[in-house]
């Protein structure tokens, strides 16, 4: 239900609720389960996403820094 906007988010660049719908994603196949093969492979894949998520979001919070330590806010 949620990785349609999960991805959508990701694609325009909207990072933080690109990972805040894969979390709930998460939340959603913990709730009503992922028995089969299929469902795990799925968990893994989307573990992977997550922490791909807070890293590039680490990424440009630091490449902002500099630009906000200076006044500038150039996006």
């Amino acid at each position: 239900m949620y990785e349609v906007p999960a991805r959508l988010y990701y694609h325009i660049g909207n990072l933080d609720k690109a990972l805040e719908y894969t979390l709930k994603v998460t939340h959603e196949l913990d709730a009503f389960g992922a028995s089969d093969e299929a469902g795990q492979a799925k968990i893994e894949m989307l573990k992977g996403v997550i922490q791909r998520l807070e890293r590039e979001i680490k990424e440009k919070e630091n490449r902002e820094a500099p630009r906000k330590e200076n006044g500038r806010n150039e996006d």
